[in-house]
């Protein structure tokens, strides 16, 4: 954990659900994987940590611009899975022309 520093990379095929998201974004045609930045802090003496990831253009739907989401938790682990469920949810609105 740093203070103050962003740290990122490629959204990792984990089991459960960060693994359901990359299959879901495969099957709309989003062929590069989520890409996610974050930040663990120390707010008052618990670790908490920021999120977002982005999600860019579908082969299949290119009328869907690349979208991003964020949230926040207390350590990195929970909060990419929290943000998992997030951007699953954040699917059916953005492509609910498309499902």
């Amino acid at each position: 954990m740093a203070d103050d520093e962003w740290s990122g990379g490629i959204c990792p095929a984990e089991p459960d659900l960060p693994k359901l998201l990359l299959l879901n974004l495969e099957r709309l045609g989003v062929v590069d994987p989520p890409e996610y930045v974050y930040q663990e802090y120390d707010s008052m003496g618990t670790i908490r940590c920021d999120m977002m990831i982005f999600v860019g253009k579908s082969t299949r739907y290119p009328d869907v611009a690349p979208w991003f989401i964020s949230t926040t938790g207390f350590c990195f682990l929970d909060t990419y899975r929290k943000l998992a469920r997030k951007a699953l949810r954040r699917l059916r609105v953005v492509y609910k022309h498309h499902l």
